[in-house]
């Protein structure tokens, strides 16, 4: 953002529209980080699923490992 004020500094941009404009950005921002929410979320999940024991609970009741990973992966169109 500092390099954004510097950069319109001569076109009479303050602080409020090179802010503006880093607001423009996030969702660029937001599409690249994404993915990475998306492993570490899975991750978080099936570590408390074995924590809590209810992954054990699931493969008791037949359910394979491997479908057990591909399950929220089943889910998109």
């Amino acid at each position: 953002m500092v390099e954004q004020v510097r950069r319109f500094a001569d076109d009479g941009v303050g602080l409020a529209g090179a802010a503006q404009l880093a607001a423009l950005n996030i969702t660029g921002s937001f599409y690249s980080i994404l993915p990475l929410v998306t492993v570490l979320a899975g991750i978080a999940l099936f570590l408390n699923l074995s924590r809590s024991s209810e992954l054990v609970a699931i493969r008791a009741s037949g359910r394979s490992g491997l479908r057990v990973l591909a399950a929220p992966q089943s889910l998109r169109h």
